[in-house]
């Protein structure tokens, strides 16, 4: 009967050491994946952050030769007139 105790004290502590074990990795899991959430999360806003950016620069070019077809009609229709 002690023998029995004593087995079930040992695999009692040995299932919490155990729960404890696992917990713990648990934690290095979740730390993990927060990491890995964040690279994707911050490279999604730097591709949108660049492609802002490029459709920006894209518009100012549109406008700078929008501008300066408007300058060269109105050259044109001056020395015309």
């Amino acid at each position: 009967m002690i023998l029995i105790s004593k087995l079930n004290k040992v695999l009692s502590e040995e299932l919490v050491d155990n729960k404890e074990l696992l917990s713990e990795f648990d934690n290095e899991d979740q730390e993990v994946v927060q990491e890995e959430l964040k690279d994707k999360i911050n490279t999604i806003i730097k591709l949108e952050l660049e492609s802002r950016i490029e459709e920006l620069a894209h518009d100012k070019t549109n406008d700078y030769n929008g501008l300066q077809d408007e300058i060269g009609h109105s050259i044109v229709d001056t020395t015309n007139k």
